[in-house]
């Protein structure tokens, strides 16, 4: 999930379904109000602002509590709402996590109660689902397009009713909020699954849980299954929040051949702060990461018809590269910003190999340079560059238009002047805390500029330092020029999160990558160029096989190395491939569709950012349709709970009796014209048991089999409803000042002599005719 767009999800839960307290009734609830790039507040939108009303900023975690006006507040065991059980389980199948959180707390209290329900996940990942279970009744969520889901949120929060959304909250995190009442005594489950693919970083896949219930938890769990086909070459698991002695004891971990297995079980005692505390110490990051075993640079997996190809070759020699670093040394870059910026230069200077060519150009209101040209790391010109770097101060406003052209053009110059390495590969980095207002200062100029001035030649990263910026400008400068952006954090470790990047993109190994396959044997393929490959990453392609039947299967990478041009050639035998994925669904089925799918809409989305008119729409309609086919909510989508508001205008549903030969009539309308499934459940007392009949339809194949319907006429079903309806209308308008019965009438009054031996409906009798 990503930072500029961050996704919705209103969750609507019906207040008034489960035994409310009626001598303590709860106020018409407010829906949270948060900060975040998208947060609802009643019907109103409220844009992402810090001092949007009644905003304020939670730190992560994965809480309970009660009360909105109270969602600061932890809950403790005096707040009567105990949560007795939380299980996280993930199962990763070839990078692809599908994780499952699981909440179920009870309300100990006398009356009715909120309960919130706060989970953070990963800013790239997709929620699937979310089910709320109220006494054993669930409620499952529907992913919709955005503006419908809102329509259904709005009119939700006007019978008040709750909701749910995501708002940022973290450098890798997002949370998820929901929140219902819960009657006395009743328990509440909460269950959210999300989806990701685990990208490598400095040769690891990493996973991020956050932990911080709150509260001791009686049940806690996490557990984590791997698969991976290439066989797992390392495994390992840490929490931020607890000492490795403490750790060990509740923390498993191993391996062996293609499987993986973390779990952590902390004993009440192990999650108390101290011996005697009734607080938990379990508050912070728990961080699996591992790597898999590369027999070859490459791996493709086929499943059903779809592929994954991983391209993560090992050993190459690093391609030189020509770097321009173009920093922002604005006024607002005054104090620990400048001096931390300062120090990660330092740092990086270090790092910088002998056969790299660097140069440092600094903007404020105008633009200064280290040197004309760029100049190669030798000893000495790094000793230099040192003594530069020591005495950047800040001061002037922001021109970051001319700031990049400078840097820009002059990587283009010393190609052109034969100054560099011919195989060498040049970069720009640009930090900066702040939006541009000097010079050219209009986002899609700058936009325009410099994409003209690189000409697609080498990428652009852009590193926005803080929040007082425009994140999405500076991330769609840099995804329509080949490279990506990154928010450096206003920590105490800022100068880190600077060196950590750097260290990202320190050692190219190719350029040029190109991921090649059997012309029109291919359907539907995610990225297959990339201008670098960097040493510790992974290339992911996916896509569909025309041919699902095809013996053999055949992938070309082709990148220009550091010495010379390399193809890395990766052949497939089908057959053969399908006995040694037997396994796959050791975690589960379908994980390759799901994860293509998953890369084409996060690619789909990017791509879209810097779309314009015909083509946006494009995108977005693909998008949409693939957010909605697999249920993933994206920015183009949310998520909308069905409590009891799946029906309106229902004819009566309750009868005292269904007798032998009769029939029972119900109809009415759906609020959701586009649901997939329809459940009916008819409940009643039978001669010896109670009994349940439920009726299942699938609306997508009821849709095919009644095509025909026309065949008599068309709405009949429509009028079929109005015509019942009208019917008992009129029946419940006609005053009754007797029992229902049958005979004659004796006047008013006064009993017939014998009962009706017919329902209320369906009269043989003849007891309702005459209106």
């Amino acid at each position: 999930m990503r930072e500029a767009e961050l996704r919705n999800l209103w969750g609507p839960v019906n207040r008034e379904k489960h035994r409310l307290n009626q001598t303590r009734p709860l106020p018409a609830k407010k829906p949270l109000v948060s900060e975040g790039r998208e947060v609802l507040r009643k019907a109103n939108a409220c844009q992402g602002h810090q001092d949007c009303p009644g905003a304020h900023h939670q730190d992560r975690g994965g809480q309970l509590s009660r009360g909105m006006e109270e969602a600061t507040r932890l809950p403790t065991q005096a707040d009567d709402i105990e949560v007795y059980s939380t299980k996280v389980s993930c199962k990763v199948t070839s990078r692809f996590a599908h994780n499952v959180v699981t909440t179920r707390a009870v309300n100990r209290a006398d009356a009715a109660k909120e309960v919130s329900f706060d989970v953070e996940l990963p800013k790239t990942a997709f929620i699937t689902n979310f089910t709320l279970t109220i006494d054993g009744v669930t409620y499952p969520g529907n992913v919709k397009e955005k503006e419908v889901a809102k329509k259904q949120y709005e009119k939700a929060v006007s019978q008040g009713k709750t909701a749910g959304l995501v708002k940022a909250s973290g450098r890798k995190l997002e949370k998820f909020t929901v929140s219902v009442n819960v009657a006395a005594g009743s328990k509440v489950t909460f269950e959210l699954t999300y989806e990701e693919l685990l990208k490598r970083n400095k040769g690891k896949y990493e996973m991020y849980l956050k932990v911080q219930p709150k509260q001791l938890v009686k049940d806690f769990e996490i557990e984590v299954d791997i698969f991976e086909p290439q066989g797992i070459s390392m495994l390992d698991a840490q929490a931020s929040f607890i000492t490795n002695d403490l750790l060990g004891s509740a923390l498993s971990k191993s391996f062996s051949g293609k499987k993986g297995h973390v779990s952590f079980k902390p004993s009440l005692d192990q999650q108390r702060s101290c011996p005697t505390c009734g607080d938990t110490l379990l508050n912070g990051d728990f961080i699996i990461t591992y790597d898999v075993n590369r027999e070859s640079p490459a791996n493709v997996q086929i499943v059903n018809g779809y592929f994954v190809h991983f391209f993560a070759p090992q050993g190459l020699p690093v391609v030189p590269k020509n770097v321009v670093f173009v920093i922002d040394i604005s006024g607002s870059m005054y104090g620990r910003k400048i001096e931390q910026t300062r120090d990660a230069l330092l740092k990086i200077l270090e790092d910088i190999k002998e056969e790299d060519y660097l140069n440092f150009i600094l903007f404020d209101s105008d633009v200064t340079t280290w040197k004309d040209t760029l100049v190669q790391a030798t000893p000495e010109n790094i000793q230099e560059a040192r003594e530069f770097v020591k005495n950047i101060r800040d001061r002037g406003m922001t021109n970051i238009n001319d700031g990049l052209l400078t840097g820009i053009s002059m990587l283009n110059k010393a190609r052109e002047e034969h100054t560099v390495p011919e195989r060498s590969t040049s970069i720009v980095i640009m930090l900066t805390d702040g939006d541009a207002n000097v010079g050219e200062s209009r986002p899609a100029k700058i936009q325009e500029n410099v994409l003209s001035a690189i000409g697609g030649r080498f990428p652009l990263y852009n590193l926005g330092f803080g929040n007082n910026l425009n994140y999405n400008f500076l991330e769609s400068l840099a995804l329509e020029n080949d490279g990506f952006a990154r928010r450096i954090y206003e920590d105490s470790d800022a100068n880190l999160q600077l060196q950590g990047f750097y260290e990202e993109v320190a050692n190219p190994l190719l350029t040029s990558v190109e991921v090649e396959y059997p012309e029109n044997a291919i359907l539907d393929l995610t990225r297959n160029t990339y201008q670098h490959f960097y040493d510790g990453s992974e290339i992911v392609v996916a896509g569909r096989l025309v041919d699902e039947d095809m013996n053999n299967f055949k992938a070309d990478v082709k990148g220009h190395g550091a010495l010379t041009d390399l193809t890395f050639t990766e052949e497939v035998d089908l057959k053969e491939m399908e006995k040694a994925l037997q396994e796959q669904d050791y975690i589960f089925g379908s994980y390759i569709e799901r994860l293509w799918a998953y890369l084409t809409i996060e690619q789909l989305l990017d791509k879209r950012k810097n779309a314009h008119g015909s083509e946006k729409e494009n995108l977005t309609a693909q998008a949409l349709d693939l957010s909605l086919k697999y249920h993933f909510v994206t920015p183009l989508t949310s998520m909308v709970e069905y409590p009891e508001n799946a029906i309106l205008d229902l004819t009566r549903n309750t009868y005292q009796h269904f007798y032998d030969g009769s029939k029972i009539v119900v109809a009415g309308r759906l609020v959701d014209e586009d649901m997939n499934n329809f459940k009916a459940d008819v409940k009643g007392h039978g001669a010896l048991t109670d009994l349940t009949f439920t009726e299942e339809v699938d609306l997508k194949e009821m849709e095919k089999a009644l095509q025909e319907q026309d065949y008599i006429f068309g709405s009949y079903i429509e009028r079929l409803w109005a015509y019942l309806t009208i019917e008992q209308l009129l029946d419940k308008r006609r005053p009754r000042t007797t029992p229902h019965r049958a005979g004659p009438t004796l006047g008013p009054g006064t009993a017939p002599a014998s009962p009706c031996a017919c329902p209320w409906q369906a009269l043989p009798c003849g007891c309702q005719r005459g209106r």
